[in-house]
């Protein structure tokens, strides 16, 4: 058997969406690799949204009309588009950036609004709650 280099160092195969509190809907590398979402297939979205199940579905498409959003891919590391319309007219704008899961439903890609969590920052500092004193005191 012949040793192979891994040679994806720093990538990202978990499959997860994040919706931001302002209205960006992106998505990790492992979603574009499992779903074969990339700029050559998918340079455009159609939103859906099932308010009984709260999930937004996304439909990737090729061509370009007046329902569709321009999605945008970053080398080595996920695509996103703006969502904040979107999000706005259903009323589901998140108030913090939240990661969630997703699956695949028919022909659409499907983020599950109820399994909301919050992302962790890179900052880990703990926020007081009112009357509380921070960590470590003042």
């Amino acid at each position: 058997m012949a040793w192979e280099l891994f040679t994806q160092v720093g990538s990202k195969f978990k499959s997860r969406a994040s919706i931001s509190a302002n209205g960006s809907i992106s998505f990790t590398q492992g979603v574009g690799m499992q779903f074969n979402i990339n700029k050559d297939t998918s340079p455009y979205a159609k939103l859906y949204y099932d308010k009984d199940t709260k999930r937004i579905g996304i439909e990737f498409v090729q061509a370009e009309d007046n329902h569709t959003i321009k999605t945008n891919f970053r080398d080595d590391t996920g695509f996103w588009f703006s969502g904040k319309a979107f999000l706005t007219v259903f009323d589901i704008m998140p108030k913090t950036t939240n990661l969630y899961e997703i699956e695949k439903s028919d022909n659409l890609l499907v983020i599950k609004l109820d399994t909301a969590r919050a992302r962790k920052t890179k900052d880990k500092t703990i926020a007081p709650v009112m009357g509380e004193l921070p960590v470590g005191g003042l």
